[in-house]
């Protein structure tokens, strides 16, 4: 159904048949309570939108504090990812050093078995020497070929005796300082041991903390998704209330004559006006330029609730009177709502809409409603 945007003179008697529908029309209303809702100062699916509002606030202030729980959790796997790499690089260096102090300990083993075998051969050496001491040079002569051979016999001894008392002496400062080295080891492998538990110690604590805050994250998006839903429920029983302030015809897909009504719902297409197609205020805007031949661009500042303040910052008037041909304008929930007026109650108090997207289905209505729901923009006054 398509109405005229401005009142039109008809036959008497068309006119007092319309009276009489209207008339009637308030007294099935007044059966069913609905009548009130019209007179009251608001409209009754407005708690609704408090509703939303309330939910809505809640659902940012948790997605506010889930962003910073998740920063915290990225910055807390950060802080373990670098833990667990430098106890990585730490461990390397203690295997290292574990292998270093085996090699030392090895080759300890091996020293300590050449000074037994150079201990050995001194002692024997010293026990030689000690015995030619105790025979006598008669003895030596009868059992030496010469004099000489005896003299070369003892030298041999005495310059054995000297390079195994070097070697002897060698073995014992090699193996002084290979001990000193594994005892200077071991001292770094304590002290990367220790430094590896506390490694161990700060990455538990992290992922206690990342344990923690991953916890209160999920808590937050349950409750997001909690209050989701229950928008969702909300929305429904508004569509439910809107459909009762009055009769609602024409809900479909198209209507009003807007040409956009064949785009997909929901979308990002905006139309000459900066407004999301299938939208209220893209069908609201087309509605003003095709009355009046011009719709201001309010592209990018075009929700429903910044309507009143555009028009009353580009110079055209508003008010509380509703008018055949002006827009209707509510601040109520999230992003507002405008609508067309097509008709006015003889007392003022209801007007009949046009409008898309009263049901969040991106979808053509009218009704009737309490002209008091709205804030009303004249673009064909200015």
């Amino acid at each position: 159904m398509r109405f005229r945007h401005h009142i039109t003179k008809t036959k008497t008697s068309h006119r007092a048949k319309t009276r009489l529908s209207i008339l009637f029309i308030a007294a099935v209303f007044a059966v069913v309570g609905i009548a009130q809702a019209f007179n009251s100062p608001t409209v009754q699916a407005d708690k609704y939108d408090e509703k939303i509002k309330a939910l809505q606030a809640q659902i940012d202030g948790y997605n506010s504090r889930a962003k910073e729980l998740a920063e915290q959790a990225d910055t807390l796997n950060n802080k373990i990812a670098e833990l667990q790499n430098e106890q990585a690089q730490l461990q390397a260096e203690i295997n290292l050093n574990n292998t270093k102090r085996d090699d030392l300990t090895q080759q300890i083993a091996d020293n300590e078995a050449k000074l037994q075998v150079q201990s050995s051969a001194l002692s024997k050496t010293l026990a030689d020497i000690y015995y030619s001491q105790q025979t006598s040079t008669l003895d030596i002569i009868l059992n030496s070929n010469s004099v000489s051979d005896y003299v070369d016999k003892a030298a041999r001894q005495n310059s054995m005796k000297d390079q195994i008392s070097s070697s002897v002496n060698d073995i014992k400062n090699i193996k002084a300082q290979l001990e000193q080295q594994k005892a200077e080891v071991e001292q770094i492998l304590r002290d990367q041991e220790a430094r590896s538990n506390q490694l161990a110690a700060s990455q538990s604590t992290q992922q206690s903390l990342l344990n923690e805050t991953q916890g209160q994250e999920a808590s937050y998006q349950n409750m997001i998704k909690a209050n989701t839903q229950e928008i969702e429920k909300q929305r429904a029983a508004q569509r439910a209330a809107n459909a009762s302030y009055g009769l609602v015809a024409g809900n479909a897909r198209c209507g009003g004559g807007y040409p956009y009504c064949d785009r997909p719902f929901p979308n990002s297409i905006p139309d000459p006006w900066g407004m999301y197609m299938r939208q209220c205020v893209s069908y609201t805007a087309f509605k003003v330029a095709s009355t009046y031949g011009k719709m201001p661009y309010w592209g990018g500042r075009g929700n429903a609730n910044q309507w009143v303040n555009n028009a009353r910052n580009a110079g055209i008037p508003t008010g509380s009177t509703p008018k055949v041909g002006s827009v209707g304008a509510t601040s109520a929930g999230p992003y507002g709502h405008v609508v067309w007026v097509e008709q006015v109650s003889d007392d003022g108090k209801k007007v009949y809409i046009s409008q898309y997207n009263a049901g969040m289905d991106g979808n053509y209505s009218e009704q009737w409603i309490s002209a008091s729901a709205f804030t009303y923009i004249y673009f064909g006054d200015r």
